[in-house]
C-alpha cells in the first residue's frame, strides 16, 4: 500500500479501470447459429436437442452433407423406431410406410415452432427401369440421390439417400442398428434358379432398397421381400439459419435470476446444445425503443405491448457487442399482462450516473418462451432500445397559407413510426440580381438550431417572382497569369486572368504574348531561359498593361577551363608570378 501511495504521488501509479459489466461465474453459454459449425460432420460434431431427441449437425451453410446456403442439416443421433420400408413390397418412397411414419413423428414430436423453422426440401425421382442394367445398379447405387418413380415435394423430415449416407462421417453413420435409406439399391429384375438339370419357374425379385447396416456400411437389402423387413427410421432435416436467434448449452445454458439483472454470457463450448427460435406466436411483440425511463443504480425501464401471457413466458433482454456476439443475457420478469413495463437493472454507468455501454454495444428486449433444459425456446424479434431517447432526423419545412404558421417535421431514426414537429419562421426576402442571374423575391422558411429537435438549423427557399435582369460581368480585377508548361521543360504560352468585380469566382482568360530570352551558362553563372508574358492595355479588359516573368530550363555552370600556366620573373629573380587564363 505504501508503494502504491508513493507511485501515486509521483504520477506513476498504474491505470485502474472498472469492468464494463459485472463479472459472474454462471454457466451461461449463448452464441449465434455459427456455434453449430464447430466440427460439422465429424466425430466432434455438435448435438442439438430438437423435439424429443438429439440430432447431429452434419451440414452447415454449404459445408458437410446436404446443406445449401443458409441451411443447417441435422441427422437423428439414433434410429427413432423400427419399421418396414413398406408392408406391401412397395419401393416407391412417396407412398411408403416409412414416409408416413416419418411424417407422423414430425407432427407428434415437433412443436409448431420447431416445424416452422425447418427448411423443407423436394426429393427428386428416377425411373430405375430405364437407368442401365442390373450390374450398373449393384456397382453404383451409392451415387444415387433420388427416390423411385414419384418425386416428393416439400419434405420436412426425410431419410438419407445412399449418396448422402456415404458422405456422412463414419462414426456418426454407425448406430449399432441398421436403418433405411430412401435410395433404390437396384430395380426389379428377373432371375432363374437351377437345381440339377431342373429349371425353376422364372419370377420377379422386388426392387432392392439401400440401407445402412449395423456396422455403418452402406449396402443393399436385396432379398425377395426386403421392403417388408423391419429396420430403423433415422431421418434428417434442414434448419433455416435465419430462424435461429440463439444457441446455448442444452443444460443450464441460459441461467437467469429473473430479477431484472443480466448475466454474463460466455462462448458456447459444450457439444450438447439447444436452440432459441424466432416464431410467429410472438411476432406482434413491440417495445417503444425511444420511451425508456432511466432509474437509479444503472436501471432502465421500458414499455412493451402485445406480449404473450403464459407459464413459461418472459420479458427478456440481451446486450450484443459490435460484432453481434451476445455479452449479457437475462429474463427480466414473467409476463403477467399483455401490455406493461419491464426494468433492466445493474447496467454500467458513467460518472454522472447515466447508463453507458462500451462503444458498439446495444441492448435488445424481447418476449421469450423459456422452456428449460433440453427444450427449444421461442422468441419474438429482438427490439433494440435507445439509451438517449429519440434521435430526430429533419424531414421538411412547410408553410400554412391559411394560418401563416411554419412547421418543421422530423422522424426518429431509431423507430420510423415516431414523428414530431416544431414551429419555424417565415420571411420574404428580395435577392438582388447578380452577374448571371435575375433578381428574385424569395420565400424563406427556417428553424434555428435552438428550436430544432435535432439541434441543427434548417431552411427552405422558394422563388416567388423575378426582379431585374442579370447585371452581366465586369472583368476588371486582374488576378495574375496562368502558364502552360513547367520549370524544367519551359513555358509555351500564358493567359492573363481577370475576375469579375462583382464576384471573383467568375473569371475570364486573355492570351498574352510570351517572349523567351535564352541566357547561356558561363563559368560562374547558370544558364536559363527567361519567359516574359505581356498583355497590352488595348487587349486588357481593365485597359492596363500587365506582365509577369518566369525562369525555366536551367543549365549548369560551365566551370573554368584553364590554359597553360605562364611565369613572370623580375630582374633580380627574387619572386615569380604564375598566371593561368580561362579559355
Amino acid at each position: 500500500m505504501l508503494l502504491l501511495m508513493l507511485l501515486t504521488s509521483l504520477g506513476l501509479a498504474p491505470e485502474i479501470r472498472e469492468e464494463a459489466y459485472a463479472e459472474t461465474s454462471s454457466g451461461v453459454m449463448i452464441g449465434g447459429p455459427d456455434s453449430l459449425k464447430e466440427g460439422v460432420n465429424t466425430e466432434n460434431a455438435c448435438l442439438v436437442h430438437y423435439g424429443d431427441r438429439y440430432w447431429y449437425v452434419i451440414g452447415y451453410d454449404r459445408e458437410g452433407v446436404a446443406a445449401g446456403s443458409g441451411e443447417i442439416t441435422l441427422l437423428s443421433k439414433d434410429s427413432i423406431k423400427s419399421t418396414p420400408f413398406d408392408k406391401n413390397y412397395n419401393a416407391v418412397y412417396s407412398s411408403s410406410n416409412l414416409k408416413n411414419d416419418i411424417e407422423a413423428y414430425a407432427s407428434e414430436k415437433l412443436s409448431a415452432g420447431e416445424r416452422l423453422a425447418i427448411a423443407s426440401r423436394d426429393l427428386s425421382a428416377i425411373n430405375a427401369r430405364q437407368q442401365g442394367d442390373l450390374k450398373w445398379w449393384f456397382e453404383n447405387f451409392r451415387t444415387v440421390d433420388e427416390v423411385l418413380d414419384n418425386p416428393v415435394q416439400g419434405a420436412m423430415l426425410w431419410p438419407l439417400s445412399a449418396k448422402e449416407a456415404s458422405a456422412v462421417n463414419a462414426n456418426i453413420r454407425k448406430t449399432g442398428t441398421g436403418y433405411w435409406l430412401r435410395s433404390l439399391g437396384a430395380p426389379e429384375y428377373k432371375e432363374r434358379y437351377w437345381y440339377g438339370l431342373e429349371e425353376f419357374d422364372e419370377y420377379v425379385v422386388p426392387a432392392a432398397m439401400a440401407t445402412v447396416w449395423d456396422d455403418g456400411s452402406v449396402d443393399i437389402q436385396a432379398e425377395k421381400e426386403n421392403t417388408t423387413y423391419w429396420h430403423g427410421m433415422r431421418p434428417a432435416f434442414k434448419l433455416n439459419k435465419n430462424n435461429i436467434v440463439m444457441v446455448s448449452a442444452a443444460s443450464d445454458g441460459k441461467e437467469s435470476e429473473e430479477d431484472g439483472t443480466l448475466t454474463e454470457a460466455g462462448a458456447v463450448t459444450e457439444k450438447n446444445l439447444k436452440l432459441t427460435l424466432k416464431d410467429d406466436v410472438h411476432k406482434d411483440f413491440y417495445v417503444n425503443p425511444c420511451d425508456v425511463v432511466p432509474g437509479e443504480g444503472g436501471s432502465l425501464t421500458v414499455k412493451y405491448r402485445n406480449a404473450i401471457i403464459g407459464e413459461n413466458e418472459y420479458i427478456s433482454a440481451v446486450i450484443k457487442g459490435a460484432d453481434g456476439s451476445i455479452k449479457q443475457y437475462g429474463r427480466l420478469a414473467k409476463v403477467t399482462s399483455e401490455n406493461g413495463t419491464a426494468t433492466i437493472k445493474g447496467l454500467p454507468t458513467d460518472a454522472s450516473g447515466k447508463v453507458s455501454l462500451p462503444e458498439g454495444d446495444k441492448i435488445y428486449v424481447f418476449n421469450e418462451q423459456y422452456n428449460g433444459d433440453e427444450k427449444t425456446d421461442y422468441v419474438s424479434n429482438l427490439r433494440e432500445i435507445s439509451l438517449t431517447g429519440h434521435n430526430w432526423v429533419f424531414d421538411d419545412l412547410k408553410w400554412d397559407s391559411q394560418t401563416g404558421d411554419v412547421e418543421a417535421s422530423y422522424h426518429c431514426s431509431i423507430d420510423g413510426n415516431h414523428f414530431t414537429t416544431a414551429k419555424g419562421e417565415y420571411e420574404i426576402k428580395d435577392i438582388a440580381p447578380t452577374c448571371e442571374e435575375k433578381g428574385k423575391q424569395m420565400q424563406i422558411l427556417s428553424i434555428s438550431a435552438e428550436k430544432s429537435p435535432d439541434g441543427k438549423a434548417h431552411s427552405k427557399s422558394t422563388k416567388l417572382a423575378d426582379e431585374g435582369e442579370p447585371l452581366g460581368h465586369d472583368y476588371k480585377a486582374f488576378l495574375g497569369f496562368r502558364w502552360t508548361g513547367n520549370a524544367s521543360a519551359g513555358y509555351s504560352n500564358a493567359e492573363a486572368i481577370f475576375g469579375c468585380t462583382r464576384d471573383y469566382s467568375h473569371k475570364t482568360y486573355v492570351e498574352a504574348v510570351v517572349t523567351p530570352t535564352v541566357q547561356e551558362p558561363t563559368c560562374t553563372a547558370i544558364g536559363r531561359t527567361l519567359y516574359e508574358a505581356n498583355l497590352s492595355a488595348d487587349k486588357s479588359p481593365d485597359g492596363m498593361n500587365h506582365g509577369e516573368a518566369k525562369y525555366a530550363k536551367a543549365k549548369p555552370r560551365l566551370g573554368h577551363d584553364w590554359g597553360e600556366t605562364t611565369y613572370e620573373w623580375p630582374a633580380d629573380n627574387s619572386t615569380v608570378t604564375a598566371t593561368r587564363v580561362c579559355k
